[in-house]
């Protein structure tokens, strides 16, 4: 690594990467470490939505995940199993050096036994989505991005089949004059 070298910079940009990936696996693995949903709605049935399968949709530039849910009322040993499925699009946020996924909507629902228009699955469907505004995928410490004394940023996220392609650019001040 050329790190803490004195180079010109002339010499070593062009070497310096300017993309890194993170496979759809690498993706669902940080969904499923990171974030957990379980509530009470309507004060009847407990919630459980966990287990995410990353879909990559290249064509819009965007991430679907369907999650597991688990309906069961208390008290009872009945379980209603159905999946939820969210899609949404990635985005670097500076301040607190994070790639989360943003601008969710929930695109599907269904479970065992309920009708579609089921007020339940209504209720969950809006508290769900209200919760998936901001995944937290990734937090960059500075030195993550940092390479031959280059500081970079993410400026943009490309979706493709097996993998989202992190496109970086140079800040135009040097690490130590800013």
């Amino acid at each position: 690594m050329l790190t803490g070298c004195n180079t010109p910079d002339s010499l070593v940009r062009p070497f310096i990467p300017r993309h890194f990936s993170y496979s759809r696996i690498e993706i669902e693995k940080r969904i499923h470490d990171r974030w957990r949903y379980e509530k009470k709605v309507l004060g009847v049935f407990e919630v459980k939505i966990d287990s995410p399968k990353v879909r990559l949709l290249p064509e819009s530039n965007r991430l679907r995940c369907a999650f597991n849910m688990t309906l069961r009322r208390p008290f009872s040993s009945n379980v209603v199993k159905g999946t939820i499925t969210v899609a949404g699009m990635l985005r670097f946020d500076n301040a607190s050096r994070t790639i989360s996924l943003v601008n969710t909507e929930v695109e599907a629902m269904d479970a065992e036994g309920l009708p579609v228009n089921d007020p339940v699955l209504q209720t969950i469907s809006a508290l769900f989505g209200g919760t998936l505004t901001d995944i937290k995928l990734y937090e960059l410490k500075s030195e993550d991005l940092r390479f031959a004394g280059v500081q970079f940023d993410p400026i943009q996220f490309t979706v493709k089949p097996d993998e989202v392609e992190v496109e970086l650019e140079a800040r135009s001040k040097h690490p130590a004059e800013e």
